[in-house]
């Protein structure tokens, strides 16, 4: 684990405990991310930067609650 972790890269990597995101993770780069779109329970309330290129995202979470939430 990495809690205080602020920036993350990857290239085209396999991540497992998408639960487990550290908290403070501000920027997220993650080119050819092989999801097709994020859990809903992935923790990125922090982040500011997201870039998911050369990834196959087709929207961002199942639901509409993340959004609903950062109204908030």
């Amino acid at each position: 684990k990495l809690p205080n972790l602020r920036l993350l890269r990857a290239n085209f990597a396999r991540f497992k405990g998408y639960e487990h995101m550290p908290k403070e993770l501000r920027w997220l780069e993650w080119h050819g991310c092989p999801l097709r779109s994020l859990p809903d329970y992935a923790t990125l309330d922090k982040v500011a930067v997201l870039d998911l290129s050369k990834s196959k995202i087709e929207r961002l979470w199942h639901t509409k609650w993340w959004w609903w939430s950062r109204k908030k």
